[in-house]
């Protein structure tokens, strides 16, 4: 999906974890309801997350990114902002 000459839009209402979260940040575009969550329990099963890890800062700013990969927190997608970069 990364690859596609085509954009990769995902529409999701509801919760996305753990490989569910990693098809959504491999999208071009997402679009989330207010009630949708997002979140990592690789974390909660003594495991690393795998993708996520490494789309998360490229989409959210750095610290949002080890805070939601670090952390089995389920969080709405309201506070996760577009990360512009420096």
């Amino acid at each position: 999906m990364i690859d596609t000459e085509k954009p990769v839009i995902e529409p999701f209402n509801g919760t996305a974890l753990g490989g569910g979260l990693d098809l959504a940040l491999c999208c071009d575009i997402r679009i989330t309801s207010e009630e949708a969550k997002i979140g990592e329990f690789f974390v909660k099963m003594g495991l690393s997350p795998d993708m996520s890890c490494y789309l998360f800062p490229k989409i959210v700013h750095p610290a949002w990114a080890k805070f939601l990969c670090f952390t089995e927190d389920l969080r709405g997608t309201a506070p996760v902002v577009p990360y512009k970069g420096p």
